[in-house]
């Protein structure tokens, strides 16, 4: 069998075509900010220490740059470990 027509009838085009889309892994978007109804993408993670049964790891609460509070340089804390670390140092 030859190759076909792409021309049904005279001055019409057959829509018989496979198209293949390739795209190379996936498509990075940034997260919105974990802060309640903040849409914003996040910049950074918190870095607030955990304890307990999780210690070693840190909060890892997705951060815009309004919602981020700096507590050493480099260091980031969510707004409810903002809260906490002020009340521990205050408490000192």
């Amino acid at each position: 069998m030859g190759p076909r027509s792409l021309m049904s009838e005279p001055g019409q085009q057959s829509l018989n075509v496979t198209v293949i889309h390739c795209r190379r892994g996936r498509v990075h978007t940034k997260e919105p900010c974990s802060a309640p109804s903040c849409t914003t993408p996040h910049t950074r993670f918190c870095d607030f220490p955990l304890r307990g049964r999780k210690a070693g790891r840190t909060c890892d609460a997705k951060l815009c740059d309004s919602h981020a509070t700096c507590a050493a340089p480099g260091k980031h804390h969510c707004p409810p470990h903002a809260i906490l670390t002020l009340k521990e140092n205050a408490a000192k």
